[in-house]
């Protein structure tokens, strides 16, 4: 999938460069992620691995996937209903800056995300979290208040966004349409 394919680009140029264990989770109009166990990217039995906008999460006395809490197509929904107008996912990250509701409830979103990831955290027994996608036009508030619902319940957790997050799938994709055509060529030499 697209995940996987931006997490191998991240793997060879970006913020995966040498980690050993690692999560990648890419926050768009959903959430998909990536496993990366002892420097290679795992899939899963049948190539599903890493969906974690599936994970329940609760808010209060709402308990539904994290992609109904943190995804920027929910967040999208919020501000079009309180604009009452279509927002899409350029214009939600202007009023990030602009809108104090916009403000918190992304914030909250971000808080959310952090418990998730605390859970997966403790599952894998990892200490590298790396966030994609374009949820990185938050910057830093909206990572630290990850990082802050992390941090209260584990510590030394490097939690960062994708250094090369615009060019990670094209980064990603290229190298595996290069180890492919490799491959083919020492099967022909081979045969």
């Amino acid at each position: 999938n697209d995940v996987n394919v931006a997490a191998l680009g991240e793997m060879r140029k970006g913020s995966l460069v040498n980690v050993k264990n690692a999560v990648y989770i890419s926050i768009d109009q959903g959430i998909g992620g990536s496993l990366i166990i002892n420097k290679k990217l795992f899939g899963g039995d049948f190539g599903y691995s890493g969906e974690f906008g599936l994970i329940k999460v609760n808010d209060g006395d709402k308990f539904d996937c994290l992609d109904e809490f943190a995804s920027l197509r929910v967040l999208c929904a919020y501000a079009s209903e309180l604009y009452n107008t279509n927002i899409g996912r350029t214009r939600l990250i202007q009023l990030f800056y602009e809108d104090e509701k916009i403000h918190q409830k992304v914030l909250r979103s971000a808080q959310i995300l952090g418990i998730a990831l605390k859970n997966i955290i403790e599952i894998l027994d990892i200490n590298t979290v790396i966030l994609g996608g374009k949820i990185v036009g938050f910057g830093d508030e909206y990572l630290n208040a990850v990082k802050s619902s992390i941090n209260n319940l584990i510590s030394n957790v490097n939690v960062s966004f994708a250094l090369v997050n615009a060019e990670n799938k094209i980064i990603g994709s290229t190298g595996l349409g290069v180890e492919y055509l490799i491959e083919q060529e020492i099967n022909k030499e081979i045969r």
